[in-house]
């Protein structure tokens, strides 16, 4: 990864997985951290082998891109859709009142739960266009900046010898 941008995509995939493990540890202690974790046994294997994806991007290898996008996807946009559907099923019951206030459609768990699911379908699809469409994708061997310093023998030899003339005496 030779560019600035892939750096901070790879640092923000690593920054939501993180978020992910933290939501679902809150979960898992039944502490309320805004977002909703449907499936706690699915969460944390989608945590462990979006660890293994992020290594895999992180050495720019496009298949492992590709599942990360893919699985992120498949993931976050059924808990999306869960939430979703959940929001239109009790707006459809508005009648109901709870000590005289309306329950409202959508609850900020809901909210937050569809945007930091969003947010991690736009992070995988931006790592994953990164991979796909950065040309400095793999590393090389030759690089014309430094290579005619580094792999010159014949310059060395003649820096050495120039160096053993220059003996000063005071």
């Amino acid at each position: 990864m030779k560019s600035l941008l892939s750096w901070l995509l790879t640092f923000f995939a690593a920054m939501y997985w993180f978020a992910r493990l933290v939501f679902t540890f809150t979960s898992t202690i039944n502490q309320d951290m805004g977002v909703k974790i449907s499936n706690i046994n699915l969460e944390i294997g989608m945590l462990f082998l979006t660890l293994i994806l992020i290594l895999l991007v992180f050495k720019r290898v496009i298949l492992g891109g590709m599942i990360y996008f893919l699985t992120m996807t498949g993931y976050l946009g059924r808990e999306i859709y869960l939430c979703v559907s959940s929001a239109i099923d009790s707006s459809s019951n508005l009648a109901e009142q709870v000590d005289g206030v309306m329950n409202s459609a959508l609850s900020v768990s809901n909210i937050m739960t569809v945007f930091v699911a969003a947010l991690g379908i736009v992070i995988s699809f931006a790592v994953f266009s990164d991979i796909v469409f950065n040309r400095n994708r793999a590393k090389k061997t030759n690089d014309k900046k430094t290579d005619w310093f580094f792999q010159n023998e014949a310059y060395d030899r003649k820096f050495d010898e120039r160096a053993d003339k220059n003996n000063y005496k005071f």
